[in-house]
């Protein structure tokens, strides 16, 4: 899932009880223009120097770029319980498998949407 894609069902992850943010590469003033670009209402976070993408093994080889990836963290802890890393730019998850980690790190099961779920 690309920022957009996370956006456009945000109510699925919060109906779970789950707070998105993102982290980006990119300078704060760049990760603040693509927030308003794409309406984003979570925060995205600038780590142009890859400190925190470094210390989560995200650091695409070569290049000065996270790989594209998900962490579900334990509420309170900040454990990782479930994480998707891709192997290329492209290669980013599909939204059900992440939201069945956040329901079976939160032990609650899926609420029924009233909504499609977008991709």
């Amino acid at each position: 899932m690309q920022l957009g894609q996370l956006q456009k069902n945000l109510t699925e992850f919060e109906r779970r009880g789950a707070k998105l943010w993102a982290v980006s590469a990119d300078s704060m003033e760049e990760s603040q223009r693509l927030s308003k670009k794409l309406e984003l209402t979570f925060p995205i976070g600038a780590d142009p120097e890859l400190r925190l993408i470094r210390s989560f093994g995200v650091e695409m080889e070569g290049r000065e770029i996270a790989i594209p990836s998900i962490f579900v963290l334990e509420r309170g802890t900040g454990r990782i319980i479930w994480r998707y890393i891709g192997e290329t730019m492209f290669d980013r998850p599909k939204l059900e498998p992440v939201l069945k980690a956040i329901e079976q790190a939160s032990g609650v099961p899926r609420p029924a949407s009233p909504e499609p779920i977008r991709s």
